[in-house]
């Protein structure tokens, strides 16, 4: 459970080597407990979510802290720590999105972010674009995300699920076993929602997320620009 308000850096500046989101004591802490680790899965919680999505002027996420994020995505992987999933909150809608480190001698980490509980969500979040969406956006409902583990067998298992207004789920689970959280490991094209990742093809090629392909002349417009769903 990590503080990511307290110790950090104004989000308006320069994101480099200086800029903490965690500050220099609760950074060792995590990266020595992640280190002494000896659980299957070990879960990193914080507010505000560990994608790229919220780059942006304004953003407050991991989003504008990328070199801090990056530096312990690579020491999960540099130190062979295994395991590690993420879950977090603050975006305004549902998503399960994943940060494709196995493309960096790595492994793929899932980032589950339940919001909102207790206000109706805000659907002009959609157009920000993470690395890699796992799952389509849930903006209909307040909803809940559940994290299910089962140690009872010889492979551990973690289920990701988001739940609605009336407790349904609304999303085909996502299922994890330790030998998907290990060096070398890709998983996210095969975990993904296969239209999710046609949209993301889509979206690499310079066209429309979501199918609208940007109006010729307007390259800077809000609802097809780079970041736009």
């Amino acid at each position: 459970m990590l503080d990511g308000r307290y110790h950090r850096s104004p989000t308006t500046q320069v994101d480099d080597a200086n800029k903490t989101m965690l500050g220099a004591r609760q950074k060792a802490w995590l990266k020595r407990e992640l280190k002494a680790s000896t659980a299957p899965f070990k879960i990193m919680a914080i507010g505000g979510g560990w994608s790229a999505a919220e780059n942006e002027d304004g953003g407050d996420s991991w989003g504008v802290f990328l070199t801090e994020r990056n530096e312990i995505f690579d020491f999960i992987r540099d130190e062979g720590i295994e395991g590690v999933v993420c879950i977090s909150g603050d975006s305004h809608m549902g998503e399960l999105n994943c940060i494709p480190w196995s493309s960096r001698g790595g492994y793929d980490i899932y980032d589950l972010c339940s919001s909102p509980l207790a206000q109706m969500p805000a659907s002009k979040n959609t157009r920000q674009a993470p690395e890699v969406r796992v799952r389509d956006t849930w903006t209909r409902s307040v909803n809940v995300g559940l994290l299910q583990f089962d140690l009872t067998g010889d492979t551990p298992r973690l289920t990701y699920t988001l739940h609605d207004v009336m407790g349904e789920p609304v999303w085909e689970p996502l299922e994890l076993t330790p030998d998907d959280l290990r060096n070398g490991v890709r998983t996210w094209d095969r975990k993904a929602d296969p239209k999710e990742v046609e949209r993301l093809e889509r979206f690499r090629a310079g066209k429309g997320y979501y199918g609208f392909d940007p109006p010729e002349g307007w390259p800077n417009h809000p609802y097809y620009d780079g970041s736009s769903r």
